[in-house]
């Protein structure tokens, strides 16, 4: 046996860090599951980060969009491959949760239109700057091909 003084007990330190509502969050602010903000929390329960009540998103994060104009800066093309993946995404969410619950009435099928000619635009406008983009390279290719040619006269 030691002739050290023993403490009761080992002592350790946690660190815990609790989620809850922020009041002062816009409610309506859309998840990158196209849930919006209010609905990962449960009325019941003080309003506890329960998850999104509407499908398997545990955690609400903001759309992917605003993160990426946060951290850095996007090129049309990537903005309008975001458009496109996210307006596709809401309408298989929107898919998903009439499969779950099995309702569907004249209401849902007008969102779904609406869904649908979202996803339809948005691909449009991808199909637009992905010309766009392919004309400027092609411009800019034969700009530099010309000025090698006029250095190769010289």
């Amino acid at each position: 046996m030691s002739d050290k003084k023993q403490e009761p007990y080992i002592a350790r330190t946690v660190t815990t860090t609790e989620y809850s509502w922020n009041p002062d969050y816009p409610a309506d602010d859309v998840c990158i599951c196209s849930h919006p903000y209010y609905r990962h929390f449960d009325t019941y329960e003080n309003m506890s980060p329960v998850g999104c009540k509407y499908c398997l998103c545990s955690e609400f994060k903001s759309k992917i969009e605003d993160i990426l104009k946060e951290n850095a800066m996007i090129t049309p093309l990537q903005q309008s491959v975001l458009d496109y993946l996210i307006a596709l995404d809401k309408l298989n969410n929107f898919f998903n949760d009439l499969e779950k619950y099995n309702y569907f009435s004249e209401e849902s099928q007008l969102q779904i239109d609406q869904l649908s000619t979202n996803a339809d635009v948005a691909e449009a406008n991808l199909r637009c700057v992905i010309i766009d983009e392919t004309f400027i390279q092609k411009h800019e290719a034969r700009e530099v091909r010309e000025k090698l040619l006029e250095d190769n006269k010289k």
